[in-house]
């Protein structure tokens, strides 16, 4: 008999849906019922209600409107306090909370209106967060790679954080450049790199932010700047106001 993995066998996974429009919420829940392997499990139309569903079904997964009745989708998840917190798309008509979005690990990002190809984009990645999380043959389970929800051309994408090399300021948003191409968030730097300086990333300059993985190599000016080399061949300017965090940065990651 061979041995089979929690990715070989076929998984049922309990579904809630948060949404107080009545027409976006019967469209989701024709989504859900169609996907592969759900059960919706409950829905709920305020964030008092929203809380309660959580904590009584303890849902895999939930598709989650922002904006409440009574709260918005970052109260729910604070409130219900889930020992095993599920796999979380947030649904909205806007896209000004992807900050909040990844503080939380949320794994996708719905923006109104979408189709069910869109749809099936979110299912998808919330049963790999799902089965990440999941321990199989005895291992413990993998952590949830955390993602960027950014935007490219019209639309949101979530980017795996690994992928992104670094990032430079543009106005009141930053320009974020990844393997799989060049991305907006519409967040000042400075906001940018408050989160991630604890995932990996470290300031060159009032700029710039740059993931260590990605360094090949600094070179000390005697100006006291500095010029980092990027894996890609992308050469940037240190500054001396950053480049001593910066060499401690380095001395502390994998480069």
């Amino acid at each position: 008999m061979s041995r089979e993995t929690s990715r070989d066998v076929p998984r049922e996974w309990r579904v809630a849906i948060v949404e107080d429009e009545p027409i976006a919420r019967l469209g989701l829940r024709r989504m859900v019922e169609a996907a592969p392997g759900a059960t919706l499990v409950g829905e709920a139309t305020s964030a008092p209600d929203a809380v309660r569903l959580l904590r009584d079904t303890q849902p895999d997964i939930v598709f989650l409107d922002v904006n409440l009745p009574g709260g918005d989708a970052f109260d729910v998840l604070a409130r219900a306090s889930l020992a095993a917190p599920p796999a979380t798309v947030l649904v909205t008509a806007f896209e000004e909370y992807a900050v909040r979005a990844f503080d939380l690990g949320v794994v996708d990002y719905l923006l109104k209106p979408f189709d069910e190809r869109r749809f099936l984009r979110s299912w998808e990645r919330a049963v790999a967060a799902r089965l990440a999380a999941t321990p199989t043959d005895g291992r413990p389970a993998a952590p949830v790679e955390p993602r960027l929800l950014l935007r490219k051309d019209g639309r949101v994408h979530a980017v795996a954080l690994a992928e992104v090399e670094w990032i430079e300021a543009a106005d009141n948003y930053v320009r974020v450049h990844a393997t799989a191409g060049r991305f907006m968030w519409r967040t000042p730097l400075r906001q940018v790199a408050d989160r991630l300086t604890a995932s990996g990333f470290a300031q060159v300059s009032r700029s710039a932010l740059v993931n260590v993985r990605y360094v090949r190599h600094l070179v000390p000016l005697d100006s006291g700047e500095g010029r980092v080399l990027l894996k890609s061949g992308t050469e940037l300017s240190v500054s001396r106001r950053f480049r001593a965090a910066f060499q401690a940065a380095l001395r502390g990651g994998a480069t």
